[in-house]
């Protein structure tokens, strides 16, 4: 859960992984974002370590029930990254992925960079 105006890593997004010279890769998320405000705007980061790598926008309410997030990012470099995702809630509290409180995280080769 994100509390409004602070940013916070979603459960579970964080990956470590051995990125090798020449590749592409791509991480993305999915899942559900729920508020407990009438109306909200949620800022999704992609990060690879402290950099935000993409950034997307959501609007959120608890009236209209759960949205739906898709966010990715290519990473290339070579050595170990870590990738996760942030979120910032301009108003009231925002969940990913309701009671259950997770979404689905991947991360794929993709093929030369």
């Amino acid at each position: 859960t994100v509390n409004q105006g602070a940013a916070a890593d979603l459960t579970n997004s964080s990956m470590t992984f051995t990125a090798v010279a020449g590749r592409l890769y791509r991480y993305a998320v999915n899942g559900f974002l729920s508020s407990t405000s009438a109306s909200g705007i949620c800022r999704i980061d992609v990060l690879d370590g402290a950099t935000t790598i993409n950034q997307t926008y959501m609007n959120i309410s608890n009236t209209l029930g759960a949205g739906m997030l898709f966010a990715s990012a290519l990473i290339t470099g070579s050595g170990s990254k870590t990738v996760k995702v942030s979120c910032t809630s301009n108003t009231g509290n925002t969940t990913m992925g309701g009671s259950l409180n997770y979404g689905c995280y991947t991360l794929e080769d993709i093929g030369p960079a």
